[in-house]
């Protein structure tokens, strides 16, 4: 079954087309894509185990950029 998924173009795990990623994600990438899509957009996260990393990276790329990248810190 698993070769027959592989060999049709759909993902093993979530039996789509979309593919899995193992890794963490290359957040610099993810931020650095949406500025360049979306020139002077203001775009807003929130997400909370990734908080240092990324709060850091919103007030980088704001600056590198025409695109202003607002963090946004949610307790449940």
């Amino acid at each position: 079954m698993w070769a027959r998924l592989f060999k049709n173009g759909v993902d093993v795990v979530s039996e789509s087309r979309i593919k899995t990623h193992f890794a963490r994600p290359n957040w610099r990438k993810v931020f650095t894509d949406l500025a360049t899509q979306n020139p002077s957009a203001r775009i807003g996260k929130l997400i909370s185990p990734l908080t240092k990393t990324l709060k850091q990276l919103c007030h980088k790329l704001s600056l590198e950029t025409t695109t202003r990248f607002h963090f946004h810190k949610e307790n449940f």
